[in-house]
């Protein structure tokens, strides 16, 4: 019988298991922002903010769904270097 290591014995060990395929990064690119200010609040408005940015070409979309996609996402795609940025509060 075969023993099969677990993810925990890879950390204890120093072996990370590798989460993304060989090669490829990740397709979607997250921005956030932590604003601690003095005396421990913890609230500032620029910590509800989330941005995201992706490039059309890795999502692998069919003409029509890229047609359909500009459309809907309007001046957020950037046609000079063909990435989408989305700006949202959390």
């Amino acid at each position: 019988m075969v023993e099969l290591a677990t993810d925990k014995d890879l950390y204890a060990k120093g072996k990370v298991p590798n989460v993304e395929p060989p090669g490829e990064g990740p397709i979607l690119r997250w921005e956030t922002r932590v604003v601690l200010s003095p005396g421990g609040q913890a609230w500032h408005p620029a910590n509800r903010k989330v941005k995201l940015s992706v490039y059309l070409k890795d999502l692998g979309l069919t003409p029509q769904a890229r047609e359909r996609m500009l459309l809907l996402v309007g001046k957020r795609y950037k046609p000079n270097n063909d990435e989408l940025t989305i700006t949202s509060e959390r």
